[in-house]
């Protein structure tokens, strides 16, 4: 989704005197403390600020042969709880202190190359890099059930239950399903079913389900199964 769409859900019921579009989602002010205003003005405007950043250099008693060549900064934040947690919050100044770091050791470094990440947040992110093991990877569901098909074709692979005299126990092999599942996919295709398309299924659990599922996945669609209690709900 489009992040201008998402925004403009979130304040589609907002109005601005100032004839904007919509309000901004929260208000974040930086300030240099030695360029900050004046007391009275931050706790006038402290209400309609969401989170506020000071930025100062932090004054060191130690003598020169100590001193770091970098000088220490010093950051004070003002959030609003209902909108930022405590940890939130931590984590912004934390990826702040990373980039004034960063930036500070390699000044010739481009702006787009500063990360963000800290070695906190390394420990709990996965590693985009880390090796899936696709080359693993056996194939998709019917893929899998017709390798099986051609190997075990007379196995047992469906077994409907006995439920009445009039309905014995019946016993389908792979061999039964693959071949049915394959008439029912070119069936589908011919029809002009594409792949992604839904294809809804009325069967009781059956092994008309199993075939119909089958064929709908070799078909390139996906499956939606409904059964008898909700058409009797519709009606």
């Amino acid at each position: 989704m489009d992040f201008s769409e998402l925004v403009g859900y979130l304040c589609q019921s907002q109005s601005t005197s100032s004839g904007e579009r919509h309000a901004p989602l929260f208000h974040l002010r930086f300030y240099n403390t030695p360029d900050a205003p004046s007391s009275h003005f931050l706790t006038s405007t402290e209400t309609s600020t969401d989170l506020t950043i000071f930025v100062a250099l932090e004054t060191s008693k130690t003598s020169l042969r100590s001193s770091s060549p970098l000088p220490a900064l010093q950051l004070l934040v003002r959030y609003n709880q209902l909108l930022f947690s405590a940890d939130r919050v931590s984590c912004i100044i934390d990826q702040l202190t990373k980039i004034v770091v960063d930036a500070a050791s390699d000044p010739n470094k481009p702006v787009g190359a500063l990360r963000l990440l800290t070695e906190k947040q390394l420990r709990i992110l996965p590693d985009p890099s880390i090796h899936l093991n696709w080359n693993k990877y056996r194939g998709a569901i019917h893929e899998i059930f017709s390798a099986n098909a051609n190997l075990h074709p007379d196995r047992p692979c469906v077994i409907e239950t006995a439920v009445s005299a009039n309905h014995p126990t019946r016993v389908f092999t792979y061999r039964h399903i693959h071949e049915s599942s394959n008439v029912l996919a070119h069936y589908l295709v011919a029809q002009g079913v594409e792949r992604g398309d839904v294809i809804m299924v009325y069967a009781h659990r059956n092994v008309d389900l199993v075939v119909a599922v089958m064929g709908i996945l070799k078909a390139g669609g996906t499956f939606s199964v409904i059964g008898k209690a909700l058409f009797d709900f519709l009606d």
